[in-house]
């Protein structure tokens, strides 16, 4: 599950609407990534913090093993 997160933050952080709607809003744009990516509501509800935690280190440009270690 965790894989299917990180791949979703990766296409969140590199889609700049999808960005740019997270960041001012401060919460996951679901109709719109369920455009995006065909996945279902409730999964995307589960791991939203996770997925958002993943975008802001993919954004500062911090490694997954450097969030685990707490660096950066």
């Amino acid at each position: 599950m965790k894989k299917l997160y990180q791949d979703i933050a990766r296409k969140i952080a590199g889609n700049k609407d999808l960005l740019d709607s997270l960041i001012e809003t401060g919460r996951l744009p679901m109709k719109e990534i369920g455009k995006e990516i065909e996945i279902h509501r409730k999964k995307l509800e589960r791991g939203r913090i996770y997925i958002i935690a993943m975008v802001l280190a993919i954004r500062s440009g911090l490694s997954y093993l450097d969030m685990c270690r707490g660096e950066g």
